[in-house]
């Protein structure tokens, strides 16, 4: 083989490693300002976020991940990307997207799930599955938080207001009490449809 010829095969090698070695889409999503793609790179699985055709953003230490969901603001999106490590089951990061700029941010903790809403120009990123969640606002470009929600306190049933005290000698009755007949008097059973009668014995 000539030296031509052996220059030409290193270059065709080099060039098919590296065509496989090159991020793959995984998922890609059009925007009103372009796109946005999750990639994997095939040597090592390595992730990175594009915006557009000239921002890459690599997303450190994620052995899965997917793009949750994008938030369409009036001048930025929130993209939701999630994902497991090798010593973490499940990992968050916003991805702050303007034109084709953007920004990584992680929140939470390994293991935190959230839940996004969206009220007005704000989008609220809640902590879910806790008695105190964490919270973040997302609004007009900047993410703030996280703020810790109180869990409110169980109200306590007011206490009953206690009784009056009896007066000495006065007797307390709920119902009227038993009353015997007279030492003396006579009961005698009337027949059906008469009153009974109680005579005193003479």
């Amino acid at each position: 083989m000539s030296r031509h010829s052996a220059i030409v095969a290193i270059g065709s090698i080099t060039a098919l490693l590296t065509a496989c070695a090159a991020p793959r889409p995984i998922a890609t999503f059009q925007t009103q300002d372009g796109t946005i793609s999750l990639l994997q790179a095939t040597n090592g699985g390595a992730y990175s976020v594009t915006l557009g055709p000239h921002t890459t953003l690599p997303l450190d230490g994620y052995a899965s991940a997917r793009i949750d969901s994008i938030w369409n603001m009036p001048r930025q999106r929130l993209v939701v990307i999630t994902g497991a490590a090798t010593d973490c089951r499940l990992r968050t990061t916003l991805v702050i997207a303007e034109s084709d700029a953007g920004s990584l941010h992680t929140i939470g903790e390994c293991g935190e799930s959230y839940a996004f809403a969206q009220e007005g120009n704000t989008i609220a990123v809640r902590q879910i599955g806790v008695r105190n969640p964490k919270i973040w606002a997302f609004r007009d470009g900047v993410l703030s938080g996280p703020t810790i929600q109180a869990a409110a306190r169980p109200s306590r049933p007011a206490p009953e207001p206690a009784s009056p005290r009896a007066s000495e000698g006065a007797i307390e009755a709920t119902s009227p009490p038993v009353v015997s007949a007279p030492v003396g008097d006579e009961v005698i059973p009337a027949p059906v449809g008469s009153a009974v009668s109680l005579r005193p014995q003479q």
